[in-house]
């Protein structure tokens, strides 16, 4: 029983940085902006109730709940200082299945290299 325990005591201790950490950070920041009004007034805490065609994003379980057809579209210009920064979401939900696509465009950047200034555009998909 000691041995058990020890063994698991070590496996909390050991396995405690292996979880995901600051989800959003360094790569795919648009899995922190959100879908849908309700949700994101939610603060979030939509997983629940996930009974819109937004449940495409945040739970996919309770595209159960639908009776009808849903869609659901999403325009959001999360700071203005930048230009052309822009999160788009589209949701199509009918009962019991769904899609949805969620866009970040990053704008313009500038491109300096031999042949002269130019420009490229970033974006997730």
């Amino acid at each position: 029983m000691k041995r058990l325990a020890s063994v698991l005591v070590m496996g909390m201790i050991i396995g405690q940085g292996a979880y995901a950490n600051n989800a959003g950070e360094k790569a795919a920041a648009f899995l922190k902006l959100g879908a849908g009004a309700r949700a994101n007034a939610m603060a979030g805490a939509y997983c629940a109730i996930a009974d819109d065609s937004s449940a495409c994003y945040w739970n996919p379980a309770g595209l159960t709940q639908l009776d009808q057809r849903e869609a659901s579209f999403m325009y959001l210009k999360p700071m203005t200082e930048v230009d052309g920064l822009g999160y788009s979401n589209i949701n199509v939900a009918l009962p019991n299945m769904g899609a949805s696509l969620v866009y970040l465009g990053y704008g313009q950047t500038k491109e300096y290299d031999k042949d002269g200034d130019g420009s490229f555009s970033s974006f997730s998909l």
